[in-house]
């Protein structure tokens, strides 16, 4: 063979085999990116999840002079309106509605009830805790809150417990 044609193969061989290469990074290349477009599209679904499950605030449009934490409904003060309660998943519900506002703008009730799920406020979950301090924080707006405004019924805490409590509200 001449000189020329080994030459021409080499260059030809070469140029086969950095095109079988260049081929080769761009399908491991393509298959990095759909594993990172699959991961990241895990990591958004597991998020929309986690924001959808987490409890929202329920807008009752008032505020509350002074809150009543209870178990059960034999427990709510006389008087309380409306009355929340928030269930072991977290969520919020109304039990009694407040009374019509007699004026624009957003009312101050003399007493607002919530009854938990259980019986102190050391076993609430951390997800009914969080509910229960975002709806505080919106029923409470001052910062911060006097302990006073925050009374047990049939729910077992002492004043450090309440203490505690609100001072997570920001």
């Amino acid at each position: 063979m001449s000189g020329r044609r080994v030459l021409a193969l080499r260059l030809l061989a070469a140029a086969l085999a950095g095109v079988v290469v260049i081929l080769g990074l761009e399908w491991w290349q393509r298959a990095a990116e759909a594993e990172a477009a699959a991961k990241a599209a895990q990591v958004r679904s597991a998020i929309a999840a986690a924001a959808a499950a987490r409890p929202q605030v329920l807008d009752l449009s008032l505020q509350a002079e002074s809150v009543v934490l209870c178990r059960v409904p034999e427990d709510v003060t006389e008087g309380a309106k409306p009355v929340l309660q928030l269930l072991r998943d977290g969520t919020l519900v109304i039990r009694q509605p407040a009374a019509p506002a007699a004026a624009p703008g957003k009312p101050v009730v003399p007493l607002l009830a919530i009854m938990l799920p259980v019986g102190s406020l050391i076993e609430l979950s951390a997800v009914q805790r969080a509910a229960l301090l975002d709806q505080l924080a919106v029923l409470l707006p001052e910062r911060p809150v006097p302990t006073a405004r925050l009374r047990l019924a049939g729910v077992a805490g002492e004043a450090a417990d309440i203490e505690t409590l609100l001072a997570w509200l920001r």
